[in-house]
């Protein structure tokens, strides 16, 4: 199965910064449940930019790739 890219550069972009700072709060600020929970969200945001590829986008039909990117 291809996965065909379905994030933009800004969507990335901004998935990255996000997922990048929960993991940084959660280490810093957090424990328990919390930690865990903001762990696992900033990880599914980083993976998600890294691969360029969003299940919920597809889910729904959603594409903010450009054919230029």
């Amino acid at each position: 199965m291809k996965i065909i890219k379905n994030e933009g550069i800004v969507d990335r972009v901004t998935r990255g910064v996000i997922g990048s700072n929960f993991v940084i709060f959660a280490f810093f600020q957090l424990e328990g449940i919390a930690l865990l929970l903001t762990l696992l969200l900033g990880a599914i945001l980083i993976s998600s930019a890294v691969t360029g590829y969003c299940m919920l986008y597809k889910t729904c039909g959603i594409n903010t790739k450009k054919d230029w990117e």
